[in-house]
């Protein structure tokens, strides 16, 4: 795929996009290779501050703690006192990527009270 740039603003655009209804922008482009301009454009994990990656390094954590807890109790917990299908927890558990909403949804509105009844 190529990239085309405007010397005049630096705006990138891919190339075609005129071809499919889309006005190119005016003035003379250049053609670069999307690669080099993406690698150029891209932050490796080095690039990114301390602070930054601490953040994302507890943040992960943090999710998968909580995912790890919830698809424990999941699997302990009697398909009675579970609202909604186990199978369904257990995959939106697993594959939703979700800061930790998942997890938290399923310890709040997913468990039934396990307290004996009279």
């Amino acid at each position: 795929m190529v990239i085309r740039t405007t010397p005049e603003t630096g705006e990138f655009y891919p190339a075609g996009a005129e071809i499919a209804g889309f006005p190119a922008p005016h003035g003379v482009v250049t053609d670069a290779l999307v690669t080099v301009q993406a690698l150029a454009m891209a932050k490796n994990w080095m690039d990114l501050s301390p602070g930054t990656r601490r953040l994302l390094v507890i943040s992960g954590t943090f999710e998968a703690v909580l995912k790890i807890a919830a698809l424990i109790d999941l699997a302990r917990r009697p398909a009675d006192q579970v609202r909604g299908s186990k199978p369904r927890w257990a995959v939106a558990i697993s594959l939703v990527n979700s800061f930790g909403a998942v997890p938290i949804a399923y310890f709040v509105r997913g468990r039934q009270s396990s307290s004996p009844g009279p």
